[in-house]
């Protein structure tokens, strides 16, 4: 089994193991015991994502390698889809020789009382290390999710970059040819192959260990825009990308094509019918879904006559307009693996 071996080095390079030390009252080989939950934490997290799971989660392992006194466990393995669909009030999986032994909603707070036992407890959306009743808690690296489970998270953080670096200021060379004029008032007709491919190439680049695909075939009528998909864990992620301003469908005739704010409605309708084909048909593959927003939205623009230089207050007059989502649509409040819509304004050169 591959893992992430940076994982391991952040969460010991931060003073987890010096105070796991402490309240083990420095027990013989702490140090291993400790490198070895984190092990299995990042194991049991290539098959089960923690941001999608609302129970409680507990890993453990017994410094004596006893097993706890409870009630008959199952024997789990790691590349068991057990663990992808996994949900119970509580979890408890506790590593003894290197066999996973699983509970279901056992008493989390009394066996956590236990002695001697090294615990990881996962509990509303925060996680620490446990051990003689003393709670270290584990301070989130990058972003929202686990520091154990961060393939979502690179992920995430490569959008945002890629929103400032690549698309505010018309920084990338593919993206720049999705502009009609010079000035980037208006969109070339039919501009998002080209954003397609800006994005693909940018995630292609940055992030490691992933394949990504343009156009991926989840339902012949309408593909997906971009697949992310990760070597080491059954996690994917599907990416819809929908603009919105102005493009110029006929050069002679200057007809226009104008998207507005409905167009993210569209959006998250199609992201949403995504999840839902994945969910069928590939269960044990981990799926978030992700609308990109390229907004190119100028004032004055949606006129038959084309203007060819923009004001600063026109041209940025969309730049902080967020978009509301009707509580109907707002998928990322109810949905667990929908994540909020990513709105990318990009500026125009203004007079």
């Amino acid at each position: 089994m591959i893992l992430d071996q940076s994982i391991i080095r952040k969460a010991l390079s931060n003073t987890y193991l010096i105070d796991i030390c402490r309240a083990s009252n420095n027990y013989p080989n702490i140090s291993d015991i400790t490198i070895k939950l984190i092990e299995t934490v990042t194991e049991i997290y290539q098959y089960f994502e923690p941001d999608h799971f609302n129970g409680e989660l507990v890993v453990f392992l017994s410094l004596d390698s006893s097993i706890i006194s409870t009630s008959i466990p199952e024997r789990i393995f790691l590349n068991n889809n057990l663990l992808t669909i996994l949900q119970a009030k509580t979890v408890l999986i506790q590593n003894v020789n290197n066999e996973l032994l699983l509970w279901k909603n056992e008493n989390i707070e009394s066996i956590l009382k236990n002695k001697n036992i090294l615990f990881y407890h996962y509990k509303n959306k925060n996680e620490y290390f446990c051990i003689n009743n003393k709670k270290i808690v584990i301070n989130s690296l990058i972003g929202k999710h686990s520091i154990f489970s961060i393939y979502y998270s690179l992920l995430e953080e490569a959008l945002k970059n890629y929103s400032q670096e690549n698309i505010l200021n018309t920084s990338c060379e593919h993206f720049k040819l999705a502009w009609y004029d010079e000035k980037h008032i208006y969109f070339k007709n039919k501009p998002e192959k080209i954003m397609h491919k800006s994005l693909k190439e940018y995630l292609k680049s940055t992030l490691r260990g992933v394949e990504v695909i343009h156009e991926f075939n989840l339902n012949s009528k309408e593909p997906v825009d971009i697949r992310v998909q990760w070597g080491i864990a059954n996690r994917s992620a599907h990416i819809e990308i929908k603009w919105l301003g102005v493009s110029i469908a006929n050069k002679k005739a200057k007809t226009l094509t104008i998207y507005s704010k409905a167009r993210a409605i569209t959006g998250v309708k199609q992201i949403k019918r995504y999840l839902d084909l994945a969910s069928k048909d590939s269960p044990s593959i981990i799926t978030k879904g992700y609308l990109v927003i390229i907004d190119g939205r100028r004032k004055g623009t949606n006129k038959k006559k084309l203007i060819k230089i923009i004001s600063e207050k026109d041209g940025l007059f969309y730049q902080h307009d967020e978009i509301i989502y009707p509580e109907k649509y707002n998928y990322s409040k109810t949905i667990a693996n929908f994540e909020p819509p990513l709105r990318m304004f990009a500026r125009p050169i203004c007079q």
